[in-house]
């Protein structure tokens, strides 16, 4: 393996983990209700806060879930990428002759 399959790999488990966040974040704002938003007592400032991401809230799952398809698109491109620089590697493309 050269030391470009080795950053790929190591993109690969960065998108990985922004895939992670992005879908663990999607479901957190899907869980997130208006009826907790209402109920919870705390400040102005963080009610407000709140509830201008509740506003928003198809906004933010569309940037979520693009950002979870771009990192999904590029950690399987890269995959794609390392396995099959590998396999060109070990396998003989040529044509045999009978």
């Amino acid at each position: 393996m050269t030391t470009l399959d080795w950053f790929s790999i190591a993109a690969i488990l960065v998108c990985l983990l922004l895939s992670f966040v992005f879908a663990g974040s999607e479901t957190a704002l899907m869980a997130f209700s208006r009826a907790a938003c209402c109920g919870w007592r705390e400040g102005q400032s963080q009610r407000r806060h709140r509830q201008r991401l509740f506003e928003a809230r198809e906004r933010l799952i569309g940037a979520l879930l693009l950002g979870n398809n771009a990192v999904n698109i590029l950690a399987s491109s890269l995959a794609t990428s390392v396995f099959w620089s590998g396999s060109a590697t070990s396998a003989s493309f040529t044509r045999r002759s009978p």
